[in-house]
């Protein structure tokens, strides 16, 4: 994986959590109960963590 995958993917997963914690957002809003929705951006950040991690390992 080259430095230009790596950005692609972590600016990727960044843009899809932040869209999905504005849909659960306005989800929690509209239904007045904590949407699952919210969760997931959790799952992408962990995910890019875990790309930093492995891109530095494998790539100095």
């Amino acid at each position: 994986m080259n430095k230009t995958a790596y950005i692609n993917v972590v600016v990727y997963l960044a843009i899809t959590g932040i869209i999905l914690f504005i849909f659960g957002l306005i989800c929690t809003i509209l239904t007045k109960e904590k949407s699952k929705y919210l969760y997931y951006p959790v799952i992408l950040l962990i995910m890019i963590i875990f790309l930093t991690g492995y891109f530095v390992i494998f790539n100095n």
